[in-house]
């Protein structure tokens, strides 16, 4: 079972880059839609290129509405966090909106590893005892 499970894995592993060049194309020939940033960003984050992550998170802020752009504001700081970019991960995850309840809890537990990785203990501490989900308080 696990040989197949790893065959499929690498199958779709490498069509990625195909998929990546159709919504390219399809951005350049003005075919996107409110997801087709945020789809392409999520591909370049299956593909471990952050940056390129990053850019499309970005764009889907700025071209898509309602929870697509909660969600890519949120998988736009896990970006920047993973690159060490500790400015931008705490921006993006601090714009997850509080009206968020399933969102915000997540952005506000990223913040606090984000301060945690800073050496940030005490904000670390506050932000996570501030939260409704005071279970995280034991992964500090």
């Amino acid at each position: 079972m696990m040989a197949e499970e790893m065959s499929v894995f690498a199958r779709e592993k490498q069509s990625i880059p195909a998929k990546i060049e159709a919504i390219k194309s399809d951005i350049e020939a003005g075919k996107e839609n409110p997801k087709t940033y945020y789809e392409l960003a999520n591909l370049y984050l299956e593909m471990f290129d952050y940056n390129s992550a990053v850019v499309n998170y970005n764009a889907a802020v700025v071209k898509s509405y309602g929870p697509i752009i909660k969600r890519a504001r949120f998988n736009s700081g896990w970006c920047y966090k993973i690159k060490g970019d500790y400015k931008n991960a705490l921006r993006m995850f601090n714009s997850v909106p509080d009206s968020d309840k399933n969102l915000k809890p997540a952005a506000d537990y990223q913040m606090s590893m984000v301060y945690a990785k800073m050496g940030d203990f005490d904000k670390a501490m506050q932000l996570i005892s501030s939260t409704n989900n005071r279970k995280n308080i034991r992964l500090l």
